[in-house]
């Protein structure tokens, strides 16, 4: 029956389905949940107004006519014959290629081969087995293009409507295909790590015709991607572009397919409208523009399986069962999101044959079944290979699955809070907050646009309200078991939309849900009036979605450096820089990049390169004659500063994002002669024979070599004292070796290894690294040479390269490295290390190891000097045999005080390597000085006399820091005014300022917040009464509450300024308060939370739920401190793990970073703004505030140290409407007051 209805229900749906779009709009812009409950009431409101069943768009499954039998009936003998003989021939093939690739992979060619000829045997005697079996029945609904699609109105002319739809569905496909072509060669910028392994891969097995395998471990995933990828290695070249063209392929059948699907729920119209909305998903051409075997095969294995299986049960025809089989067995052959879609299908079948028995009170007839056996037997056939692996290679075949899997690594009391916490994500990452990695998605944006999250929710809510009904059914099932894929994975990238992926389709087909009820409600009412009516509309809609898709991906995305540096971008570089190398340059590149697939990839052939190790140091052994490259990535700024030093005619480059964001990669492009330059020794040749007075000539000499028998530099007597660095390669004996025509004498470390005239000879033990060098010779006549034997290499000339004339090379520790956790002898080497931020990304021993560090440490002036320590294991200090700082917690700046003489003293650093990401930082804090990492001239190694050093000056020190160092304190000094209002305080870290003006002041060591006037006159003590404050870290004020971060007890406390408790936050996962640091105000009276331990900002909505979150940087671990919010929603975050301040879209996305000086994360950097929108930031380690603008770019800074005469470590801030500047001290235990000066 055509049920004929009034124009109402269609105009209050489309106002119902607006103020869905007016809630999502709010929410994908940061908005309160306000906006979400508008979002809900049009989406259920929407429901409501089409409640009846008549207004149901979907095709009805009819699995069983009336009146039908059970069994099939034969009409032609001879078709089912050689049908089924054709599944027995493919059964055999099969089995046959089955023990073949059982026994001979991955070097089985053969077995795919007979494997392929097995499948096209079964889809043959598919097609015979139609035509030989009856399987339909009179009384089933017509033909597909009337009764299979009883909604649609048909036009007069059949063959003109196809064509249209024809012509419709190419319009499509070209718009998808010109979204995934459009810019191809440089979006995404770089080459990601697992698109270059594919590509070396792909690349094996057109190198060898025997290399055929199921399953690459390299990639941990099914090898029929690499076999397409190879494929277009041949049509288009070697390239990471010919990879993409793979997933581009992927991604437009995913368009066509998601036609099919869409016909067969809504009728070809809808269909089309499917199609669209799939060309032009932002989240689709992401991933379509990714070289992965994981991201587009799963959206279009689901779509081609559910089409395919929906067809099978309309027509009854065993071929598109079969074809359903292949696509569900090709599905199971690449990502394994797709495993999670099988049970959505195996549900779906049969609580369609539980609904048939139960509604027409019968089973589905053996036509039903039929179809189902061929399914799931082509679909085994299909997937066999992968089967045949896994049961083969279990440990490999599970590994990926067994490392990503939520509960992982948990305790059991973690697991089920995590898995919930999961889920929610999850769920809200269609119109809430997306993926925060950059490689899927703009990072924390919804992956679904403002009109297609709209009409997802109507969906899906219109899906529940007839969840009974055996399609949407399928629609919900297919919708939450792809979830699984990332709900069941690790727990930190979530909400994580690749693994999610098997939900990607089904979310566009509920997208269409409300667009065809609609449709169906304008044909019941206007549209027998004006049935091309809405035409123009849909069009003008999906142009509008388009544009918005549009503009995600190709200029929100674009633009975004978290999407930029996420595809191995800084590998990228690394690698096109060694592609074009010049054949007379050696490339060294660092260790971060070494065996990198990319590099592989893309620098295929380019020369062999030289590994620098994270503990690498000048100089380096560059090959004589030759230019050099260093090839650095961020985390190496202390070589390149280092270089830039040593070589400051060099080339020095500094690579940045095309857009705002900081440096990714540091070249030094060094000439022969600026590798020559500072090698060799100082010689001083003096018009005596006792090396006194002036020396009459001084130059640099690059061998320790001379022959005097025709002639000599002076006239006789004279002596000349050459002066230098040793470079050891390696630790051992060393054996020296001395011609001298007079008396001559060698010395390194100030120790006599020879001495006397003639032939002479010596030994030593040498620490790998760098050693002072003196060699003394009397003038004469004959040969004069120093030759060495080192541990691996005869008798020689010492070389040039070994030898130089720049002092400081030689400074540092001695480190003795020991292969035990306890530093017992033996030591297993010995190296000269300078560095003291260290970073072991090569161990130089198995774990676990330790290492101790001896040497002097020159105190420039008398003193009180303050040390730290931070590493991942425990570390200790000692000055003068004194405990100084020990450091146990990871991660965590321990620090201590000790008081100096100016001069040399005895120091002693200890580190333990027992887990993993190794490093340790040494800090120091002179009288009257910054902290910094201690430079190395303040280090000398142990050595038999220290007479000849000099005691560097602090300014001499201060100036060898490095460059990133020097620009953090390039700030101008602004004039202010700075007291003590209070003193006393028990560690207090932060601060807050209420409208009547009192101040709130965080006592982190007592457990409460002191309220104070601006005079310093204390009002109130609130210390939680019965629910007592445990570790009061920051407060923020945002309307007439006091929010208090509770770092100890994993909480946010609501205070009126009163003092009373008031509920907040009570349902919060602790997981975003413990341990976390800063708070912010928020929008509409909630707050920002930065969420330390875990790498993100949280925003909590006035009743402190959650509503947003936002991964501080994308593939590092970040640690966020504070975080503030500006009037036009900018974000600025203090990140206390990579030193710098974030300025972030309202959307979330990275902008803009600075620098800052390195702190802890427990005394760290805090944030805050006045009502002119400029920031304030303290600099806890400098003793500064630090001004910015409303953009965050420098004004200038306080110099707290220095206003108040005494060592500042400011921590909290806040600006009163007065515009004092409000900062609490948490080592000297007070509450200051700044104010500007003009």
């Amino acid at each position: 029956m055509n049920h004929r209805s009034g124009i109402r229900p269609f105009l209050c749906g489309l106002g119902a389905l607006l103020l869905a779009l007016f809630g999502q709009r709010g929410l994908a812009t940061g908005g309160a949940w306000d906006a979400g409950l508008f979002l809900l009431l049009g989406a259920f409101g929407f429901v409501l107004i089409f409640w009846h069943g008549r207004s149901d768009p979907l095709r009805r499954l009819t699995v069983r006519a009336s009146g039908e039998p059970w069994a099939v009936r034969v009409r032609d003998a001879w078709g089912v014959r050689t049908g089924i003989g054709l599944l027995v021939v493919a059964l055999l093939l099969a089995f046959n290629a089955v023990q073949q690739f059982h026994e001979f992979e991955p070097f089985a060619g053969q077995a795919w081969l007979w494997l392929g000829v097995g499948l096209l045997a079964v889809l043959v005697g598919a097609l015979l087995l139609d035509y030989g079996l009856k399987l339909t029945h009179e009384n089933l609904p017509g033909s597909p293009e009337f009764a299979g699609r009883r909604h649609e109105v048909l036009a007069s002319n059949p063959l003109r409507r196809f064509i249209e739809v024809i012509l419709w569905l190419a319009i499509i496909l070209l718009a998808a295909v010109f979204f995934r072509l459009w810019r191809f060669a440089d979006l995404p910028f770089g080459v990601w790590y697992d698109e270059a392994e594919h590509g070396l891969q792909a690349l094996r097995i057109l190198d060898s015709a025997q290399f055929r395998p199921i399953f690459e471990g390299a990639i941990t995933g099914p090898a029929h991607y690499l076999y397409l990828v190879a494929l277009s290695f041949n049509w288009f070249g070697v390239s990471v572009q010919s990879i993409r063209l793979v997933s581009v392929l992927f991604g437009v059948l995913t368009v066509f397919a998601g036609y099919l699907v869409g016909a067969e729920l809504f009728g070809r119209r809808l269909g089309l409208a499917a199609a669209a909305l799939l060309a032009v998903s932002s989240w689709a051409v992401t991933l379509s523009r990714f070289g992965m075997y994981s991201t587009m095969s799963t959206p279009l294995f689901t779509l081609l399986t559910a089409a395919f299986l929906l067809r099978g049960l309309r027509t009854r025809r065993l071929f598109d069962f079969a074809l359903a089989g292949l696509a569900l067995g090709l599905g199971l052959s690449f990502y394994t999101s797709f495993r999670l879609f099988v049970p959505a299908v195996a549900l779906f079948l049969l609580y369609l044959a539980l609904y048939t028995r139960f509604t027409q009170r019968a089973w589905p007839p053996a036509a039903f079944w039929l179809g189902v056996a061929m399914l799931v037997f082509v679909a085994e056939l299909t997937v066999a290979p992968l089967a045949v692996y896994a049961v083969k290679h279990p440990e490999i075949f599970w590994a990926r699955i067994e490392d990503t899997f939520i509960f992982a690594n948990k305790s059991e009391a973690e697991r089920w809070p995590a898995l919930w916490e999961n889920l929610r994500r999850h769920l809200l990452m269609f119109n809430v907050f997306g993926d925060p990695n950059g490689r899927h998605n703009l990072p924390g944006n919804p992956m679904l646009d403002p009109v297609t999250g709209t009409l997802f929710v109507a969906g899906v809510a219109y899906a529940l309200r007839f969840i009974l009904k055996p399609t949407y059914l399928f629609l919900l099932a297919w919708l939450l078991f792809g979830l699984m894929g990332g709900v069941l994975s690790l727990d930190f990238e979530a909400p994580q939309s690749l693994r999610a992926n098997a939900t990607l389709a089904v979310a566009y087909l509920l997208a269409v849900i409300p667009l065809a009820v609609l449709a169906k409600a304008w044909v019941q009412s206007a549209g027998r009036y004006f049935p091309h009516a809405l035409r123009w509309p849909a069009v003008a809609l999906f142009v509008g979605v388009a544009a918005l898709n549009w503009h995600t991906y190709f200029v929100r995305q674009a633009h975004d450096f978290a999407v930029w540096n996420a595809y191995s971008t800084p590998e990228t570089l690394a690698a096109r820089l060694l592609a074009d190398l010049d054949p007379h340059t050696d490339a060294y590149v660092t260790s971060f990049f070494h065996g990198h697939p990319t590099i592989k990839f893309v620098a295929r052939h380019a020369p062999a390169y030289v590994e620098l190790d994270t503990l690498d140091q000048f100089p380096l052994d560059f090959a004589p004659d030759r230019s050099a490259l260093l090839i650095l990535n961020a985390d190496s700024r202390p070589l390149y500063d280092e270089a830039q030093r040593l070589y400051p005619n060099a080339v020095f480059t500094a690579t940045t994002p095309p857009i705002d964001g900081p440096p990714v990669l540091f070249t030094v492009q060094l000439s022969p002669d600026d590798v020559a330059s500072i090698r060799g020794v100082t010689a001083r040749y003096y018009s005596n024979d006792a090396w006194t007075g002036e020396a009459v000539l001084t130059r640099i000499e690059a061998q320790l070599a001379a022959d005097w028998t025709q002639g000599a530099p002076l006239p006789s007597p004279f002596s000349v004292e050459w002066e230098g660095v040793l470079h050891a390669p390696l630790a051992g004996q060393y054996e020296f070796f001395l011609e001298a025509p007079a008396a001559a004498e060698l010395l390194i470390g100030e120790r006599t290894v020879l001495t006397g005239t003639g032939a002479l000879a010596g030994a030593l033990p040498l620490a790998e690294g760098n050693h002072t060098l003196r060699l003394r010779a009397v003038g004469a006549p004959g040969r004069f040479q120093l030759s060495w034997r080192t541990p691996t290499r005869p008798v020689e000339p010492i070389p040039a390269t070994h030898l130089y004339h720049v002092s400081w090379l030689a400074h540092g520790l001695l480190g003795r490295y020991f292969g035990n956790g306890a530093w017992q002898a033996p030591e297993a080497f010995s190296r000269i290390d300078s560095r003291f931020n260290r970073y072991i990304h090569v161990t130089p021993l198995p774990r676990p190891y330790t290492v101790e560090w001896t040497g002097k440490l020159a105190a420039p002036v008398a003193g009180r000097y303050r040390f730290g320590l931070e590493s991942i294991d425990e570390s200790a200090l000692w000055i003068d045999e004194t405990p100084v700082v020990r450091a146990e917690q990871p991660n965590i700046l321990s620090e201590g005080e000790i008081t100096l003489t100016a001069g040399l003293h005895d120091i002693r650093i200890r580190l333990a390597d027992r887990t993993d990401h190794t490093h340790i930082n040494v800090f120091w804090q002179p009288p009257g000085g910054e902290r910094q990492i201690i430079p190395a001239e303040a280090l000398f190694p142990p050595q038999e006399s220290y007479a000849r050093v000099t005691l560097p000056t602090l300014d001499a020190l201060h100036q060898t820091s490095s460059a990133a160092d020097a620009a953090l304190v390039a700030e101008s000094t602004l004039a202010g005014a700075a007291r003590e209002v209070v003193t006393g305080l028990a560690t207090p870290r932060g601060v807050a300022v209420g409208d009547d003006g009192a101040i709130y002041v965080t006592e982190s060591d007592a457990r409460r917040v002191l309220v104070f006037t601006p005079e310093g006159q204390q009002q109130q003590v609130i210390d939680g009464g019965a629910d007592r404050l445990v570790e009061p870290g920051d407060a923020v004020v945002n309307g007439e509450l006091l929010f208090v971060l509770d770092a100890g007890a994993a909480a946010v406390r609501a205070f009126t300024q009163q003092g009373e408790a008031t509920p907040f936050a009570t349902g919060l996962d602790s997981v975003f308060t413990d341990r976390s640091r800063g708070i912010g105000a928020g929008p509409d009276g909630g707050v920002l939370i930065a969420n330390t331990p875990n790498n993100r900002i949280a925003t909590l909505d006035a009743t402190g739920a959650m509503t947003t979150q936002i991964v501080v940087w994308p593939g590092e671990d970040a640690q966020p401190v504070d975080v503030v919010m500006g009037d036009d929603g900018r974000i600025f975050v203090a990140d206390g793990q990579g030193h710098r301040l974030i300025r972030y879209a309202p959307g979330g996305q990275i902008e803009r970073a600075w620098p800052l000086t390195p702190s802890n994360t427990v005394d760290s950097p805090h944030l805050a703004r006045d009502a002119a929108g400029r920031l304030y930031i303290t600099e806890p380690e400098a003793g500064r505030v630090l001004l910015r603008d409303a953009e965050g770019e420098p004004l200038g800074a306080w110099d707290l140290n220095t206003l108040l005469g005494r060592p500042v470590r400011p921590v909290g801030v806040a600006v009163a409407s007065d515009g004092v500047i409000w900062v609490v001290d948490s080592a000297g235990g007070a509450l200051i007051a700044v104010e500007s000066l003009p």
